[in-house]
């Protein structure tokens, strides 16, 4: 009886963590376009600091494992499943380090940042199926 109800608990706890990470993340990408006049550029890959952000994003998770897996990655003028986003955060799977995560649990994450729906709104599913949040279209 204790089991599930504590995996209940992470599994919230895991998605409270990747609604926070990505508004952060968003704010520190919003703030650097607002004093800089544009989005970094997305050269870095996985892990690392996109070009600029390190003052804006060494204090946070970016360089970490996700709660679900995979890193977090910035994609600036890409295409996702047809559209064209301006920029987006991705979470995606790294070498030695894959998503596990179910549609489900997706859906719970897209519940708190969203409208529920991984279709629509600023959580979605990109190429691959890969989570995506919208920072700007």
């Amino acid at each position: 009886m204790a089991v599930p109800a504590v995996r209940k608990v992470m599994r919230a706890t895991q998605n409270n963590v990747i609604v926070n990470d990505l508004r952060v993340f968003a704010s520190a990408f919003q703030q650097f376009a607002g004093e800089t006049g544009e989005y970094p550029d997305d050269q870095a890959s996985g892990a690392s600091f996109p070009t600029g952000m390190e003052g804006y994003l060494k204090e946070t998770s970016w360089g970490r494992k996700t709660p679900i897996g995979g890193n977090y990655d910035w994609d600036k003028n890409v295409k996702h499943k047809g559209t064209l986003y301006e920029a987006v955060i991705t979470i995606n799977d790294a070498q030695d380090n894959e998503i596990i995560v179910s549609m489900e649990q997706l859906g719970e994450i897209d519940e708190v940042l969203d409208d529920g729906k991984l279709e629509t709104g600023l959580f979605r599913l990109g190429k691959r199926n890969t989570p995506i949040y919208i920072v700007s279209e």
